[in-house]
């Protein structure tokens, strides 16, 4: 595959985001510092420990559920995930994309794999849930995935 082949888009990083990420962030610091210091004592120690492994865990599904960018193939769509998470929707699954609205992206069934509440997709698939993504460009990344899938069909 080469590289022309392949179509990139970034998603937007919305404020509320970081505000939330950084918060879960910020409280597992200190949640760790109040651990490290001893600040919490007798039956409160436990209660800080479970506190810190929540909040770690919190942040940890959240930063690895958060796209880097989506990218469309000649095969299908990825998301790369932060880390070393990817998720793949091969054409042969993908029956249908639809623009939705906020609603889409807080509310509903389906996988979420957004950092903004505005530019909402939902990828309908034949088998699984369906997957609601945020790209910088709606349009345009829903025109290239449809003008893809099309080239894939023809093969």
């Amino acid at each position: 595959m080469k590289p022309q082949d392949v179509f990139r888009d970034l998603p937007p990083q919305a404020h509320w985001y970081r505000i939330l990420t950084g918060g879960f962030l910020a409280a597992w610091f200190f949640s760790a510092a109040f651990l490290a210091w001893g600040w919490f004592e007798g039956g409160y120690f436990s209660g800080g420990l479970v506190l810190f492994f929540a909040l770690g865990l919190a942040y940890g599904v959240i930063w690895g559920q958060t796209p880097r960018r989506y990218e469309i193939s000649p095969k299908g769509m990825l998301i790369v995930l932060n880390g070393p998470f990817k998720f793949f929707i091969g054409f042969d699954n993908l029956q249908r994309i639809s623009e939705g609205g906020w609603e889409d992206a807080l509310a509903g069934a389906g996988l979420r794999f957004i950092s903004s509440h505005e530019n909402v997709l939902r990828v309908e698939r034949k088998k699984g849930w369906d997957v609601i993504i945020t790209p910088g460009d709606a349009g345009l990344f829903k025109a290239k995935l449809e003008q893809a899938r099309e080239k894939w069909g023809q093969n």
